[in-house]
C-alpha cells in the first residue's frame, strides 16, 4: 500500500511538476491577485487570460484520458 504517493501520479512525476497543475494555479490565482493588488482587470480582461489556460487544462486532461 505504500508504493504510490498521494502528490504523484502513475509516472512517478510530482504534482507541482505539471503544466496542467501550474496552468490552473495561475488561472485561479489571477482574480485574487486582481482583488488584493487593485489591478483593475475587466472580467472581459480576465476571461482573456484565464479561458486560454483553461482550455489548455481540459484539452490536455482529455488527450491524457485518451492515452
Amino acid at each position: 500500500m505504500g508504493d504510490i504517493k498521494l502528490d504523484e501520479k502513475k509516472g512517478g512525476k510530482p504534482f507541482y511538476k505539471s503544466k496542467k497543475w501550474w496552468a490552473a494555479t495561475i488561472a485561479a490565482v489571477i482574480p485574487v491577485l486582481n482583488q488584493l493588488f487593485g489591478l483593475s482587470l475587466s472580467p472581459i480582461e480576465l476571461a482573456a487570460v484565464i479561458l486560454p489556460l483553461v482550455g489548455y487544462v481540459l484539452g490536455e486532461s482529455w488527450i491524457d484520458a485518451k492515452h
